[in-house]
């Protein structure tokens, strides 16, 4: 399965997420794009299949794993 890590947008951009990265392997594919991070940054996986159509509601069914990373620090 291929698994999609979105990012929620900051400023006026913060009602929406945007593409980080994909990948078949969801521990590698956090680790890839997180591992430079030095910030809080809000994420969403979901699976390739939801990715093409985020957006048009609020949440799917198919939502793998979301959280925060480095929560209350800002950069």
């Amino acid at each position: 399965m291929k698994y999609v890590i979105l990012v929620k947008g900051w400023g006026d951009d913060e009602d929406r997420y945007y593409y980080a990265d994909s990948g078949n392997n969801l521990e590698q594919l956090k680790t890839d794009t997180f591992q430079d991070v030095d910030m809080e940054v809000e994420y969403v996986i979901v699976t390739e299949s939801v990715y093409n159509v985020y957006g048009t509601e609020p949440y799917y069914s198919d939502i793998i794993e979301e959280g925060t990373l480095n929560e209350g620090v800002y950069a």
